[in-house]
This record gives structure tokens, C-alpha cells and sequence, in this order.
């Protein structure tokens, strides 16, 4: 089958038809893509902000320990008034 310029105004609106479906299939990839770019960068903005999260937990829990672990020693030397107010 072959065309010839006679056939192109039967063809023109199928034509024009394929060009806007063509386009807008083209546009709807483009934005996709770009909306999955924009959810990928969300997605490791928001795992960095819960790392931080945990390790500044981690770090508060480590604290934490180390205030129970010295608290007896503390107290005692604060006893003894090697440190605490001025005598």
C-alpha cells in the first residue's frame, strides 16, 4: 500500500490524532520520570533525617549510661568535698 499526496486529506485528521497522542504520551513519560526522580529524592532526604535521628537517640542513650555509671562516684567524692561549693 502506498500513499500518495492525492491520499493526504483523508489521512489528515488521523494523522493529527497520531501526533497529539504522540505528544501526550511523551509528556506523560517525561512527567513521570521526573516524579519519580522528585519521590527517589524525597525518600533519601527523609532516610538521612531518620539516621540522624537514631544516632542522636543513640547518643542520648549512651549518655544516659554513663550519667548512671558515674553517679555513685560523683557522690562520693562530692562527699568527701573533693568537688561541689567552695569551703
Amino acid at each position: 500500500m502506498t500513499f500518495s499526496q492525492s491520499d493526504l486529506p483523508y489521512i489528515k485528521w488521523s494523522l493529527s490524532t497520531l501526533l497529539i497522542v504522540v505528544a501526550i504520551g511523551g509528556s506523560a513519560v517525561f512527567s513521570g520520570q521526573k516524579w519519580s526522580d522528585n519521590a527517589h529524592k524525597a525518600k533519601q532526604a527523609a532516610q538521612q533525617k531518620v539516621n540522624e535521628a537514631r544516632n542522636k537517640l543513640s547518643a542520648a542513650r549512651d549518655d544516659l549510661q554513663n550519667m548512671s555509671t558515674y553517679t555513685k562516684e560523683f557522690s562520693t567524692i562530692q562527699r568527701l568535698g573533693i568537688i561541689g561549693d567552695e569551703q
